[in-house]
């Protein structure tokens, strides 16, 4: 994380990092209501 902050492309290097973790989420939290619907089917 201190290596991302140092770097000459601090800000956008932490936009995609947030980006990547949100999109992460997304992912899994989809996946898991397909899960969910799977089991309840």
């Amino acid at each position: 994380m201190a290596k991302i902050l140092n770097g000459h492309h601090g800000i956008p290097e932490i936009i995609s990092t947030r980006l990547g973790q949100v999109l992460v989420v997304v992912f899994l939290a989809a996946l898991a209501i397909v899960f969910t619907h799977a089991l309840l089917i």
